[in-house]
């Protein structure tokens, strides 16, 4: 046996995965939906916040792009050099919470891809 797990192994893994994958979506849409005035208030200062909140609105896709927003600025700060320079101490003022819970959610997005990615090559080769 050459590969590292086994087929159906990555036949039920792959299915935690989509459940997983759920759970994470789910988690993420409850917590910004609950929370994005919140987070959007304390990080008033950033002048981008307020023009993405006016251009993108409340629906359904605006949220997302906002939520989107805020995780990448929370991410990577300095990649909007350009638009405008966001300093350190701006981001500060968001409480430690919400901060942990916004990179929480990014970084476990990441694992969750990266595992799939590995099931999905593993199940690509099929049985062996």
């Amino acid at each position: 046996m050459d590969t590292l797990i086994s087929y159906d192994a990555a036949i039920w893994l792959t299915l935690i995965e989509f459940v997983l994958i759920f759970i994470h979506l789910v988690s993420s849409h409850i917590f910004f939906l609950k929370y994005m005035e919140r987070i959007e208030d304390h990080l008033s200062d950033i002048e981008m916040i307020g023009l993405h909140a006016d251009y993108y609105g409340n629906t359904w896709l605006g949220r997302r792009m906002r939520e989107s927003f805020i995780t990448m600025i929370l991410i990577m700060p300095g990649a909007f050099k350009k638009q405008e320079v966001i300093p350190l101490y701006k981001l500060q003022k968001l409480p430690g919470h919400f901060r942990f819970w916004i990179k929480f959610f990014f970084y476990s997005a990441i694992v969750l891809l990266s595992a799939m990615t590995v099931l999905y090559l593993r199940l690509k080769q099929g049985r062996a």
